[in-house]
């Protein structure tokens, strides 16, 4: 695709979508780099009127650097940032922000819609320990998605942000036994080793301040029963076509290219992925031995963090979703 023609498909997309609030709650999805994020925000945008906003704090886009006048990490978790950050997502959240920069949905892609009155925000890079006063801000209900550590850690290529979670006001959260921890694996932990020690840094907030309000979804769970969830989350959201969401559990999220061949072609085969699902939670254990696993679990230990445990693929089911 020459640059020209993307330009102009950018900008197609961004100016054929109007978006306009209707008082419908939003959604913020919360979550790690590679932990089925992109695959939910997708169901959830099968219901009607959503627009999303995928990755507002990732400041690697230079739209995202120039609007926010940000252009490091450690200063997205600076105090003196709150304001024009709120100011920033309530513009995304009214429809009086829009740049064909942002990643708005192809034209007359599957996901494009003419109009729009609410919004899923798709958060990964920044804002975690906020996400309750960012819920009161956007009027908006919070799903925090979390998935295994280690499949995250070795499906990831960098760490942006692992000096800005102990170099900023972030820091304040984390004990002085955290930080003297963390600096030590900054400077002398293994490449998978700092991979652990961001996940934890970044979910440790989210799983000391969620409340009984959020929806707190494994990945694993919504691989293993995605039925079941969907379900859930249609209850909780008041969303009224869950049968969108049934009928696109099963194709491969926007994300899906970044994974492997035998990947995709899983997520592809339809009745190769419902009847094969535990591959697709296990399949990390093949690169990882039982003495790299026992040693990388360790980090989380550290932070007290119980969800998943050495040995086990899928979370303590006491993290599990019942309907009940």
């Amino acid at each position: 695709m020459t640059r020209l023609k993307k330009i102009l498909l950018q900008v197609s997309s961004a100016y054929s979508t109007f978006h306009k609030p209707s008082g419908r709650e939003n959604v913020i999805l919360v979550s790690s780099p590679r932990s089925g994020s992109t695959w939910l925000t997708e169901l959830i945008h099968t219901q009607d009127g959503f627009q999303w906003c995928r990755e507002p704090f990732n400041i690697r886009n230079k739209f995202i650097r120039d609007t926010l006048g940000i252009d490091n990490w450690s200063n997205i978790y600076d105090d003196k940032s709150h304001g024009i950050i709120d100011e920033y997502l309530t513009g995304i959240a009214s429809g009086k922000l829009k740049r064909k920069e942002y990643k708005y949905p192809k034209l007359f892609s599957r996901f494009w819609r003419f109009r729009t009155n609410r919004t899923v925000f798709k958060i990964l890079h920044g804002c975690e320990h906020r996400v309750n006063h960012l819920s009161e801000l956007l009027n908006a209900k919070i799903i925090f998605l979390i998935r295994h550590p280690i499949p995250v850690t070795i499906s990831r290529e960098e760490y942006p942000r692992l000096n800005a979670f102990i170099d900023s006001d972030f820091s304040k959260l984390l004990t002085k036994d955290e930080l003297q921890y963390s600096r030590s694996i900054i400077q002398h932990g293994s490449v998978y080793e700092k991979g652990m020690l961001d996940w934890c840094l970044q979910n440790v907030v989210l799983l000391r301040a969620k409340n009984n309000n959020w929806v707190f979804l494994t990945y694993e769970q919504l691989v293993l029963e995605p039925e079941k969830i969907i379900n859930i989350i249609c209850e909780h959201f008041n969303f009224v076509h869950p049968e969108r969401m049934l009928k696109t559990i099963h194709k491969p999220s926007g994300s899906t290219g970044k994974s492997v061949k035998k990947t995709q072609e899983f997520f592809e085969d339809a009745q190769k992925r419902r009847e094969n699902s535990e591959w697709l939670i296990k399949k990390w254990k093949a690169k990882i031995s039982d003495t790299e696993e026992e040693k990388l679990m360790d980090v989380l230990k550290v932070f007290d963090i119980d969800i998943y445990k050495t040995g086990f693929f899928e979370p303590d089911k006491r993290y599990y979703l019942n309907k009940d």
